[in-house]
């Protein structure tokens, strides 16, 4: 079970669907994989997909994309810049690592 300080760490990646049942099955996956994340809707500056989001710990971050590969759920995955003050999309994610997005591509 995730811990309730996860809801206010806006540091913390986010990923977002395209559905509510992938959203419900991504949180499904993430306790199937025991990596806590928590549900939640997603910030008004991204505004994308089904409204809903999954949070998850940055070091969870690359198993859990594992994880739903295998499930075959798409995500898109958001982190928040702390200089600009911005949601910026992920451009590239793996196993092992993820890589921030170009700076045009900045959410606000």
């Amino acid at each position: 079970m995730p811990d309730k300080e996860m809801w206010w760490q806006r540091t913390y990646p986010l990923v977002t669907f395209t559905s509510t049942q992938e959203a419900i099955a991504g949180e499904q996956t993430g306790k199937d994989c025991l990596i806590p994340c928590i549900l939640l809707p997603v910030p008004r500056e991204i505004s994308e997909g089904c409204g809903l989001a999954l949070r998850v710990r940055p070091a969870d971050f690359p198993r859990f994309l594992v994880c739903l590969k295998q499930k075959g759920i798409g995500v898109r995955g958001y982190y928040w810049n702390e200089c600009d003050h911005s949601w910026e999309r992920f451009t590239k994610f793996s196993e092992t690592t993820f890589l921030s997005p170009p700076k045009n591509d900045k959410i606000k």
